[in-house]
């Protein structure tokens, strides 16, 4: 099983990428430079969901997040 699969088994959803998340991710402040991370970040803020990482400047977020 591959790690998508069992990401998908273990209970996590896949989202799409739209026009409130590329908004959400412009208007945060610049604690992380990844813009894939904080595209997640701003995906996990719009949606009330989760965000699983290990990384700690995450949390700076104000985000729901269980460390990996």
């Amino acid at each position: 099983m591959n790690s998508r699969d069992q990401s998908l088994a273990a209970g996590a959803a896949l989202l799409t990428i739209n026009e409130a998340d590329a908004i959400e991710t412009a208007a945060f402040p610049r604690i992380h430079e990844d813009p894939f991370d904080r595209l997640i970040i701003a995906q996990a803020r719009i949606e009330g969901m989760t965000a699983v990482s290990s990384d700690a400047r995450w949390s700076e977020y104000s985000i729901a997040l269980r460390r990996a």
